[in-house]
């Protein structure tokens, strides 16, 4: 099986096609991130190794190249038995749900919280309760901080049990940790995604 294969895989599991929340005008759903996995067997989406990841980044998605890039020394062994990185890699494919679904109207802040939704419903979802008490001790560093306002939700709204329609001000607090992130440092609050679709 190949890494392709391996992510197509972690599309299908129950725990992901169970995910169904809406924010910013997404729709986060088990559904959708089938599409996902259906345009990744079907070559729609691909997945390349980029070279240009730092080591331990896992992924990325290119909405203008239509691709998941992962890094080159990712394995398909590697992936199977990472939760944390099938978790990154699910990050990615949340983000080819918005473009595949031409959320254009959507703002990259907006994009971003819903994929740290999805990733940390993945790890909790797979017994990864400890990161709980893990945010909240590291609220003070930016992946702390993002870590802790995505499972503050999570909890609240019952994510893993139950839907939810969830309003600006329910994750406002998540979008700026975002923001506050080096990687997204700099990112204006009302800027789009180049959501185009694929």
């Amino acid at each position: 099986m190949s890494v392709r294969d391996e992510i197509a895989s972690i599309l299908a599991e129950p725990l992901v096609t169970r995910i169904n929340f809406s924010l910013g005008g997404l729709a986060i759903t088990g559904a959708g991130l089938g599409r996902v996995r259906n345009a990744i067997l079907h070559d729609r989406i691909r997945v390349v190794p980029d070279p240009s990841l730092p080591a331990g980044a896992g992924g990325s998605y290119n909405a203008t190249q239509n691709q998941i890039g992962v890094e080159p020394s990712l394995t398909q062994q590697h992936l199977a038995s990472s939760i944390q990185m099938r978790s990154v890699l699910l990050h990615e494919c949340s983000h080819a749900l918005v473009d595949l679904s031409r959320a254009a109207a959507t703002t990259i802040l907006s994009d971003e919280a819903a994929a740290y939704l999805v990733q940390l419903m993945y790890r909790l979802g797979r017994g990864q309760s400890w990161l709980r008490t893990w945010a909240s001790q590291n609220q003070g560093t930016p992946t702390g901080r993002i870590f802790h306002e995505a499972i503050r939700i999570i909890d609240r709204f019952a994510l893993l049990q139950s839907c939810a329609i969830l309003q600006l001000q329910a994750y406002s607090a998540l979008r700026q940790a975002i923001q506050q992130h080096p990687v997204y440092r700099g990112t204006s609050s009302t800027a789009l995604t180049r959501a185009d679709g694929i």
